[in-house]
């Protein structure tokens, strides 16, 4: 993170005074990155003022995914895995077969009872 190059480009710019509290500051800096305090992917940025002190500017963290995503749980396209030859051959027997339902008996309706048998046909 702390890399030798870059301590070496501060060390140019800062007075010589305050150069044993920069020192200080990125042991403090190294000592918290080893805490590994962000997940993986995460970047920090740092920023050092005119005194030597070290000052966290920014945190970019990686990009999560989202939490309402329902493809995690269905595939987008679910129809990519069905077999066509499956399907023209459901859509041949349906229509040869029609629509032909038929349904008898009583119907309950809050404890009233329907008389009579009851049917639907289409064709």
């Amino acid at each position: 993170m702390l890399t030798r190059e870059w301590i070496i480009a501060v060390l140019k710019t800062l007075p010589v005074w305050a150069w044993p509290i920069f020192f200080w500051d990125v042991l403090g800096i190294l000592a918290w990155c080893s805490t590994e305090p962000y997940p993986e992917g995460t970047l920090v940025t740092l920023g050092v003022t005119w005194w030597g002190r070290i000052q966290v500017t920014a945190v970019y963290k990686p990009d999560q995914p989202d939490p309402c995503d329902w493809t995690r749980h269905a595939p987008r396209a679910p129809w990519a895995d069905l077999d066509p030859a499956v399907i023209a051959a459901a859509l041949e027997a349906f229509r040869q077969e029609g629509w032909k339902w038929a349904v008898s008996g009583t119907f309950s309706d809050c404890g009233r009872t329907l008389p009579g048998p009851a049917f639907m046909d289409s064709g």
